[in-house]
């Protein structure tokens, strides 16, 4: 079972390449931080630069401390102690102090940046954070009423009006209508939190990050109103490298910033300051990325636009999209088969003998090529390839005099090699020989 997860995406710049999860309460590693990918910086929390790892590694963070919340940066971690009972620690890249501790271009292994019940809040009652998010390279903890950022301060980052880098937690400064904070997210060098009702951002705006109308806003040093129609009322937020997106109460989706990808969804490659309603589906989710947004929608389908450099849809093929396009492999794909395979024997027996397989043409036959297997007399694999054919497996089985032969097949929808989606079936055979 997994808990929270995170996968590194939100820097502009970098060539992000690590994914970290908090394992499950149904799991032995309950609590426990597991990372896997780039190492370059100490991400999988060693405390020095090694060697990459595709097998997820345990982070030590000490004897009993569990985790709830774990989040990446450009090439940093950070995870929020189960309950806030542990306070937040941080490892990997220190080179803005986001990993606590004095700024260095030596990585740092776990370190108890914010410790326990160390956010005051304004009557003097000091609470635990509930709340963790990272940017590319600062990283803010809040609690209900009251954010501690530290890290990259230099774009109004942190939020506290000064705008310079801080390797200390520095609390946020809250307009007094900011209460009661609910949700809280950081991408690139913008941070965005929800609270009473109302979308606040604060840091980088040269694209239009904050959202608060005002076009090259180069920042923000301390949270500003994000600017949306009357009536709506912000439910989640995710910041990405340079654009950001709500989900409202009504369960619509709105982005604002850089469009250069169309991961607005309004239909248009043109940036924006305000929030604009995203074209599509109603949705229950939505998740900002470096160049693409996605969202899960009310009925159940995943939908994605911006970005398809990389596969980012599911589906093959570069180019971009500036509506929502729907994910193929999360709708439930389902599979024709064939409508009949016909399997052929020759010769004295098995041994020595030839095996053959045809298929009629594939139903429903789309862009993709199928190809099919058959497994041969002296046990070795044969592949062959062919428009719309399925992938088929035929065992051979020889008792006595009589041959007998099986089909299972199955048919596989891939992407640059990896298989995203398959539907098995086992299709009615004719045996001769």
């Amino acid at each position: 079972m997994v808990g929270d997860i995170s996968v590194g995406m939100n820097d502009p710049t970098a060539e992000d390449g690590l994914a970290c999860v908090v394992a499950g309460k149904a799991t032995e590693m309950s609590g426990r931080v597991r990372c896997w990918g780039d190492n370059a910086e100490g991400q999988l929390g060693s405390g020095v630069a090694g060697a990459d790892s595709v097998a997820p590694v345990v982070v030590d963070l000490g004897e009993g401390v569990t985790v709830s919340k774990v989040a990446t940066g450009a090439a940093s971690v950070c995870a929020l102690g189960a309950d806030g009972g542990a306070g937040v620690y941080c490892w990997g890249e220190n080179t803005r102090g986001q990993s606590g501790g004095t700024p260095s271009t030596v990585p740092v292994g776990p370190t108890l940046v914010l410790g326990t019940a160390e956010i005051p809040e304004p009557k003097g009652v000091t609470r635990v954070p509930s709340l963790l998010a990272m940017g590319a390279y600062h990283v803010c903890a809040a609690s209900s009423a009251t954010i501690l950022c530290w890290g990259a301060g230099t774009l109004g980052q942190l939020g506290n009006g000064v705008g310079k880098d801080s390797s200390t937690p520095a609390r946020v400064r809250l307009p007094k209508q900011l209460k009661e904070i609910s949700s809280i997210d950081a991408g690139g060098d913008t941070t965005c939190v929800i609270g009473s009702s109302k979308l606040w951002c604060w840091g980088a705006g040269a694209d239009g990050q904050l959202g608060n109308g005002v076009p090259m806003q180069a920042q923000a040093l301390v949270p500003s109103l994000v600017t949306v129609s009357d009536g709506t009322v912000p439910a989640s937020v995710s910041v990405g490298a340079n654009h950001v997106c709500m989900l409202d109460t009504s369960s619509n989706v709105w982005c604002w910033g850089t469009n250069t990808y169309g991961q607005l969804g309004n239909g248009t490659l043109v940036s924006s300051a305000k929030p604009v309603e995203v074209k599509g589906p109603r949705a229950t989710a939505v998740a900002t990325g470096r160049s693409h947004t996605c969202a899960s929608t009310t009925s159940g389908r995943l939908v994605c636009w911006g970005g398809n450099e990389n596969g980012q849809f599911g589906r093959p093929g570069a180019g971009t999209a500036t509506r929502p396009a729907e994910v193929p492999t999360i709708k439930g794909l389902t599979a024709p088969s064939p409508r009949g395979v016909k399997v052929k024997l020759t010769g004295t027996g098995v041994v020595g003998g030839t095996l053959s397989v045809s298929t009629t043409p594939w139903q429903n036959a789309n862009a993709y090529t199928y190809s099919w297997e058959s497994l041969g007399a002296d046990g070795m694999w044969t592949t062959m390839s062919g428009a719309n054919r399925p992938r088929l497996k035929v065992t051979v089985s020889l008792a006595g005099s009589v041959v007998r032969a099986s089909v299972t097949g199955q048919n596989a929808w891939t992407n640059g090699g990896v298989v995203l989606a398959v539907a098995r079936y086992s299709p009615k055979t004719t045996i001769s020989g």
